[in-house]
């Protein structure tokens, strides 16, 4: 059974933040943890009458890269990447994750090394968007992961009270 509140959300993400239009091609990325609302967003898009495609993300397969990976590797830019930001009319992204720690024991080095390597992405992507070809969006999965930086914590004095 859908849960109505990732169904309206996807609503809102998919009629009014980014407009999706019949025949759009339309990526809808995220991590695993938000596989409901990526699911809610994958119905809205037919029903839109776009063309939605999935880019889940594995927290664990990117840790793996940045702690095993060559510099080389770090330093690879998929083609396959940048023929999608060419390719997408729309983009709608998931954050979230499963474990906040995850890339804890990364050093940051080799975070900056892999990050210059999707720059000239990211890059093509944002003039896409800034000339009007390419509609996005990003929102925060609702987890528990990221539970811990809305919650509000009271400290009691001792002694009761």
């Amino acid at each position: 059974m859908n849960d109505p509140r990732y169904d309206r959300l996807a609503d809102v993400l998919v009629n009014y933040s980014t407009s999706v239009k019949p025949g759009d091609l339309v990526r809808l990325s995220g991590p695993v943890v938000g596989r409901p609302l990526l699911a809610a967003l994958y119905r809205a898009v037919i029903k839109a009458g776009g063309n939605p495609f999935l880019n889940i993300s594995l927290d664990e397969c990117q840790e793996t890269k940045l702690l095993e990976a060559s510099d080389e590797q770090l330093k690879f830019a998929s083609p396959i990447d940048l023929q999608i930001v060419e390719a997408i009319d729309v983009s709608i992204s998931l954050w979230g994750e499963d474990n906040t720690k995850s890339l804890t024991q990364v050093p940051a080095a080799r975070q900056a090394l892999a990050g210059q390597a999707r720059r000239p992405m990211m890059n093509r992507f944002f003039q896409r968007a800034a000339e009007g070809k390419l509609r996005w969006c990003g929102t925060q999965f609702p987890c528990h992961a990221a539970a811990g930086c809305c919650t509000t914590r009271t400290r009691r004095p001792r002694g009761g009270v």
